[in-house]
């Protein structure tokens, strides 16, 4: 990889390749964006991509001019590999479809270049199976948060075979290149983030079918009351989808088989009625929250059917909320002696349980995991600075 990482390749426009080609046109790199033909357009789905790029909000690009730099192209046509310092995979979050194109790369390889798959969490030594050598040493996972621009956590994931140096080298020019904060997995699925906000998620909902809690208050209890951002838990599903999250949580399930917390990452009846219903969140304006004339409605969960949004009283915490330190209010969460107190206190005793179990195993460093979260997620703290906050018994 070029030092500069002048010509990029990214293989796939969707919402991720064209956010991802917009970040690097917007830090002055050459950058081809490839797709499939649409309707006999050979860049057919590839200007969609950018066209989507620059209509996002929030803006994928510093200036709308900064497209110049980026160079439509086909996926049947990858020549332009032959010339690049990084090729970035970012096709359907699928095994089949990725390796099929990655297996297409094998007659460009050439010194210099890094090959990598900006997978949310599929296993990197799958997709490289079957792969040479050659591929194997240069190929590693590079997972961008959504949206690219403005999320800061990168994971880099190497597989078995990457040569350190090359890891090295995508760290270096994420970090100083692209400003990102750069943590380095394991290989395992949903890599650091996504598995334990995952875990945290599920964790909510089987405590929701079997408590009866509520959306509005799930969300009023696991936001800032909890150090994490107002979207909270259910509001962050809807914003990133309901398929997609229940993606994930089966990509835990299917590839966790030991996890003593295994079934955990089933979904309730009630998430997948949900699914059924195709109620899959803000694309849709319908999921846990909907937007109606007369202002936001959330779901019943009995009849499924959509009332006025009503606040959630939280009794002594109420306080608390008022409290710009995310340690104070975490402490009093953590020491309130009623029934928010005891849900939260069990929800983040889960959490911090899950995450001390399995850090070796998805991580370097408990630092990586902490900064993972909070730079992927918005939470204030960490799991293990909270570990620091409460006390370790």
């Amino acid at each position: 990889m070029a030092e500069e990482a002048k010509n990029v390749v990214v293989l796939g426009a969707g919402v991720m390749g064209g956010q991802i080609a917009a970040l690097l046109a917007g830090a002055g790199h050459k950058v081809h964006l490839l797709d499939l033909p649409l309707a006999g357009d050979e860049v057919g789905r590839a200007r969609q991509g950018l066209e989507k790029a620059l209509s996002s909000r929030p803006p994928a690009f510093y200036l709308a001019e900064m497209a110049q730099y980026i160079q439509l192209g086909s996926l049947g046509d990858l020549a332009c590999v032959g010339e690049a310092d990084w090729v970035i995979e970012a096709v359907v979050e699928e095994n089949g479809p990725k390796r099929a194109l990655l297996a297409r790369l094998e007659p460009y390889l050439h010194d210099g270049l890094v090959i990598s798959s900006n997978t949310s969490g599929l296993s990197i030594a799958e997709l490289a199976r079957d792969r040479s050598p050659e591929f194997c040493r240069r190929f590693l996972g590079v997972h961008f948060f959504n949206p690219p621009r403005y999320m800061r956590l990168v994971e880099v994931i190497p597989g078995p075979d990457t040569e350190p140096a090359i890891v090295q080298q995508v760290v270096d020019f994420l970090a100083g290149e692209l400003g990102k904060g750069v943590v380095c997995g394991r290989d395992t699925p949903n890599f650091i983030g996504n598995r334990l906000w995952i875990f945290a998620f599920c964790d909510m909902l089987q405590r929701m079918e079997r408590d009866g809690l509520g959306v509005a208050e799930v969300d009023a209890l696991t936001g800032t009351l909890m150090g994490r951002p107002p979207s909270a838990t259910l509001r962050v599903c809807d914003i990133v989808g309901l398929d997609t999250v229940a993606h994930v949580a089966e990509t835990s399930y299917e590839g966790l088989p030991e996890d003593p917390w295994r079934s955990l990452f089933a979904l309730p009846a009630f998430y997948r009625r949900m699914l059924e219903e195709n109620l899959l969140g803000a694309k849709v304006n319908a999921g846990f929250y909907r937007k109606a004339e007369a202002g936001i409605e959330s779901l019943d969960l009995d009849t499924f059917d959509y009332q006025p949004l009503q606040k959630v009283e939280l009794g002594a915490l109420e306080s608390a909320l008022s409290e710009r330190s995310p340690e104070r209010r975490l402490r009093a969460l953590w020491n309130d002696s009623g029934p928010w107190g005891q849900l939260g206190r069990a929800h983040l005793m889960a959490v911090l349980s899950y995450a001390a179990e399995h850090a070796a195993d998805i991580a370097g460093d408990i630092v990586q995991i902490d900064q993972a979260m909070c730079w992927g997620f918005n939470w204030a703290l960490g799991p293990f600075e909270l570990w620091d906050l409460f006390g370790v018994e």
